[in-house]
């Protein structure tokens, strides 16, 4: 590949990646399930939409998607709740139609009768009742029973007093929070079961798979996930085969002992370079963190977190430990980044910008501030100690986007400022360079990372 042609390959992996981004974007939000309020066959609201929303908000603040999951997208470590929900539906509407026929013992049911009420829950299950108009779904007789079964069950199932509740007990413990939680995944389980208007499966195309509920994939998943497979293989040896043709027809010039021990021996630190020192130091007590949040994290998951007599879940809950450890993980990796591109700036062009050592001071204060930020936010959002403020100062409640958008708007300005500093950095050697060398890459990839970031803002 000539060197002068390079801007064309990457322009086409733009427009491809970012014509792919923008269709599945616009599709997402054009396809996407309504959230209606949802009445009795007699009128009757059982389920404001305004709960729902409600109830998805309690979920972000308590961060239970750092326990369980929705829609599949979570840390798996507790049930995916809109499966768990679904299958919760299903299995109260097929004992109420039960006892209704059996007189309430439904062990003297016949078998034909039980594969009756099946068919007849899963019907329901799929049939979309949605009035696009009024925004409404008039739910049956069995689904109104179940949503208010589903009420009593995450009641007991976060307040403690379920067998497989969640610990410690009393993680929620207000009624109309566990009303509009438990509305929040009724509404889940709804779009995982009806069918989507024209089609012939629902929403999330019959995710979760639960044959109880009437959730089998479709023809065209089988389909897709073996096109999808086939196609990740070949891409990957599309990948291989180019890289491979491309190494041996454009060898990389490298000069020979360009750094050895000598060199390095010799080298002796300029002020910014010192000035990364205590970024490294950062970077390692978070690592130190994440260890021990990991550690914590998994002896809750396998229900050993009594230490010398005190339990130390009742401090410090899987929503709180598991926090720590996603962001510590991404936060010592990112110091590493800006500080290991710093460092390397003087190698570059020796000399540096005047006030070059304040700017990297600055971002150093940013990054503490993003650190100290997080953990005490991690902290005391789930644990309700923030009142309204939750969102801003504790956990948004999106995995690996915990940080609280002050925190977000804090790292973003730190990345602003490294942006600053690599391109003050080597301005001086762009100079008679080719947009193909390694500065130019360098200010890419800084610029690139956080245009990059500005995406994680989307989430609300």
């Amino acid at each position: 590949m000539k060197s002068t042609n390079w801007w064309k390959y990457l322009l086409a992996v733009l427009v491809v990646g970012a014509s792919g981004v923008t269709f599945m974007g616009i599709s997402t939000y054009k396809d996407a399930p309504p959230k209606p309020d949802y009445i009795s066959p007699s009128g009757v609201e059982i389920i404001q939409k305004d709960a729902v929303e409600r109830g998805q908000l309690i979920f972000q603040k308590y961060a239970l998607m750092e326990y369980g999951s929705m829609f599949g997208d979570g840390a798996a470590r507790g049930p995916d709740f809109t499966a768990e929900a679904l299958h919760r539906v299903a299995v109260e509407m097929n004992d109420l139609y039960g006892k209704q026929i059996a007189g309430g013992n439904i062990d003297e049911l016949s078998q034909i009768e039980k594969d009756g009420i099946s068919v007849r829950v899963k019907r329901e299950l799929k049939t979309n009742r949605y009035d696009g108009e009024r925004n409404i779904v008039v739910l049956t007789e069995g689904q109104v029973y179940a949503a208010e079964r589903l009420v009593e069950y995450y009641s007991s199932k976060f307040k403690g007093d379920h067998k497989e509740a969640f610990k410690p007990a009393g993680y929620i413990t207000d009624d109309a929070e566990l009303k509009d939680l438990s509305a929040f995944f009724f509404w889940g389980a709804w779009v995982c079961a009806v069918e989507r208007p024209g089609g012939d499966s629902s929403y999330t195309h019959n995710w979760p798979f639960d044959e109880y509920a009437g959730n089998t994939p479709t023809p065209s998943v089988k389909l897709w996930s073996v096109i999808g497979m086939l196609f990740l293989i070949f891409g990957l040896g599309a990948v291989l085969c180019t890289y491979s043709y491309y190494s041996k027809t454009s060898p990389l010039l490298v000069k020979e002992n360009s750094v050895n021990n000598k060199s390095v021996d010799a080298s002796v630190p300029t002020a910014s370079q010192r000035a990364t020192y205590k970024f490294f130091v950062v970077a390692v007590a978070l690592f130190f963190v994440q260890i021990v949040a990991g550690v914590l994290t998994i002896h809750d998951f396998v229900g050993f977190t009594t230490f010398y007599g005190y339990n130390i879940s009742e401090l410090l809950q899987i929503t709180i430990t598991r926090s720590w450890h996603v962001q510590s993980s991404i936060l010592w990796i990112a110091t590493c980044w800006i500080a290991g591109s710093i460092f390397i700036l003087p190698s570059i062009y020796r000399q540096e910008p005047k006030r070059q050592v304040l700017l990297i001071n600055i971002l150093f204060g940013l990054l503490v501030s993003v650190v100290v930020g997080m953990l005490v936010g991690c902290f005391m959002g789930p644990k309700n100690l923030l009142g309204d403020h939750w969102r801003l100062l504790g956990n948004q409640g999106w995995e690996f986007v915990e940080l609280g958008k002050l925190w977000q708007v804090v790292l973003f300005a730190a990345l602003i400022v490294w942006a600053v500093i690599i391109y003050r950095g080597v301005k001086p050697a762009l100079k008679g360079q080719s947009a193909f060398s390694l500065p130019y890459w360098i200010l890419y990839s800084v610029v690139a990372i956080t245009i990059l970031f500005l995406s994680s803002f989307v989430g609300g």
